[in-house]
């Protein structure tokens, strides 16, 4: 599965994520959305993905887990302050939750 991942992340144009397990870019297949904020009128909401679906339902929600912290980690690691990385640590609380609740 790897090469074929490999394979098909060359032919996918530039700049396409994905998988963080099976490497499969977000061209060729689904991923799973997990939403892990909602505002109280339910207008509005936040969601991040980092597995594609079939990776997503081959795992259980713990074994998900470092897959996320893997997305979160570069979104800290890019953040251009403090206040983004606190933010990005608050989100990590929040995604591990919906995760772990199977969101």
């Amino acid at each position: 599965m790897r090469i074929r991942a490999f394979l098909m992340r060359l032919i996918a144009l530039p700049g396409w994520g994905h998988c963080r397990r099976c490497g499969r870019p977000w061209r060729f297949v689904q991923y799973h959305t997990t939403n892990f904020w909602r505002s109280p009128e339910g207008r509005s909401g936040r969601g991040c993905f980092a597995l594609c679906e079939q990776c997503w339902e081959s795992l259980s929600p713990t074994k998900r887990l470092p897959y996320y912290d893997q997305v979160i980690d570069g979104w800290i690691k890019i953040a251009s302050s403090d206040e983004e990385r606190a933010n990005h640590e608050a989100d990590r609380l929040l995604i591990h939750q919906a995760v772990l609740e199977g969101k």
